[in-house]
């Protein structure tokens, strides 16, 4: 049933009005529990033993590399593994190791600001009006290409052309209903694959990935770390654990990044735009912040430090609200119980059980958020005791939870602070219809399209 639920991309909005007509426990499948609240999170994400494995919902997610399907750090159902393959290259994720990488995502953030002064402010613009949700996916693309190699895909310069590379990087909308139903890829997809000797497509991305290693070879920097791209430590790794990390894992680290990063980025940015877009009120207020800011010398521009940032708290606002509003990730994040079983809400559930919560279901959660929680309103961030604000901020599962945290965490926070100041600095931006919706498709992450505005330099 669950499956049947998600081919029309808009599960998100089917677990809300589960949860709105049954409360905190719904059954979704025969062997499956969709549940909401702070006492389930904590239960299921938390990272005290016994640890809440991931389901065999993640293995129709495996990639293609080299004709063979390969598991990451997203993907693996195997707690150890995951440690063991994560621990080698952590660091490279810290933000103290991120922030090195500012001068990267500065010089893609011109890039994005000189591409929309060109096409769209110049008084000989060939084009009119901006889908900005498609120009913040190139720019979320470009960003982790250049943190991870060391250069951007390009996907700014090429514009629109980039669409047709993008898209190939989706799964398709039936891997929506294979992941609710993984015996039908384990009985039916993946022998038939083989019986027909098809191997899975292997991704643009991975042939990216690799090419640039074949460069790195070719001219002697393999074993070269002077580079500060994350693929020069994820080299590094390899050759401190050659025996963990051969060259199938570097390029599975490399095109997690991508995979992972670019399109969670990208949704929240446009979240974060659309909802300031449709909230006046909103948008003037961060406006008034950065441009004062900007015009005190509080800030750089056009591009603000990641430091700087930290010291607008509205815009800190505004960033933690988008996350709430728009979670990228529009699937219950599904763990298994362990052997012994738990009780939950007073319930038992047997080892075995599948239980989850969506991320669309607790950021709408009253008693957390309060009773507009299905309201746009980033001022909920700036009132409130410290221990309301940790509960808030706690109870978020956009990035996931307890030891399956995305890794990539702070690669999406450093870019979200640093652009959205930037482009508000440079740009007057409206909606070009105020009154239209935007439209959502929920394929495991909950994209966008329709955010149609006019941009204006501003003087």
């Amino acid at each position: 049933m669950a499956a049947l639920y998600g081919l029309p991309g808009d599960m998100h909005h089917t677990y809300i009005d589960l949860h709105q007509a049954y409360g905190d426990t719904v059954r979704i499948g025969p062997n499956c529990v969709s549940l909401a609240g702070l006492s389930a999170r904590a239960a299921i994400y938390g990272i005290s033993r016994p640890i809440f494995p991931k389901s065999d919902f993640y293995l129709p997610s495996q990639a293609s590399i080299a004709g063979k399907t390969y598991t990451n750090l997203f993907n693996t159902t195997g707690e150890d593994f995951h440690t063991a393959i994560k621990r080698p290259v952590s660091r490279a994720y810290a933000m103290t190791t991120l922030l090195e990488y500012e001068s990267f995502v500065d010089a893609v953030t011109k890039t994005l600001l000189r591409q929309l002064v060109i096409r769209y402010t110049n008084t000989r613009s060939y084009e009119s009006k901006c889908h900005l949700d498609r120009w913040l996916k190139y720019y979320a693309y470009d960003v982790v290409g250049q943190i991870t190699f060391g250069q951007s895909l390009g996907f700014l310069e090429l514009g629109p052309d980039a669409e047709p590379v993008i898209s190939q990087l989706r799964p398709p909308r039936l891997g929506i209903a294979v992941s609710q139903m993984p015996n039908l890829y384990q009985m039916v997809l993946k022998p038939l694959r083989k019986w027909t000797r098809q191997t899975p497509p292997t991704s643009p991305v991975v042939e990216f990935t690799v090419a640039r290693m074949k460069d790195r070879a070719a001219t002697g920097t393999k074993d070269s770390h002077d580079q500060r791209d994350m693929l020069s430590r994820f080299l590094k790794a390899q050759k401190d654990q050659p025996d963990l990390i051969d060259d199938v894992r570097v390029t599975s680290y490399a095109t997690s990044n991508v995979n992972a990063s670019a399109d969670t980025t990208a949704i929240t940015l446009c979240a974060a735009f659309y909802y300031l877009l449709k909230n006046p009120a909103t948008m003037k207020e961060l406006e008034e912040e950065i441009i004062g800011a900007a015009e005190a010398g509080k800030i750089s521009s056009p591009c603000v430090s990641w430091t700087e940032a930290q010291k607008l708290p509205y815009l800190d606002a505004v960033i933690k609200e988008a996350l709430r509003m728009h979670p990228a990730v529009g699937m219950m994040l599904e763990r298994v119980t362990p052997p012994e079983g738990v009780t939950i809400y007073g319930r038992f559930y047997p080892g075995g059980t599948l239980l989850g919560i969506s991320p669309w279901v607790i950021a709408r959660d009253r008693v957390i958020y309060g009773d507009d929680a299905d309201q746009w309103r980033p001022e909920r961030w700036l009132t409130g005791d410290a221990d309301r604000q940790s509960k808030m901020a706690g109870a978020s599962l956009t990035f996931g939870g307890g030891t399956r945290t995305c890794i990539g965490k702070n690669i999406s926070l450093l870019e979200l602070y640093k652009v959205i100041p930037a482009i508000i600095q440079m740009f007057d931006v409206s909606l070009v219809k105020p009154k239209d919706e935007w439209r959502t498709v929920n394929e495991f992450l909950v994209s966008q399209e329709g955010l149609e505005v006019d941009i204006k330099r501003r003087s």
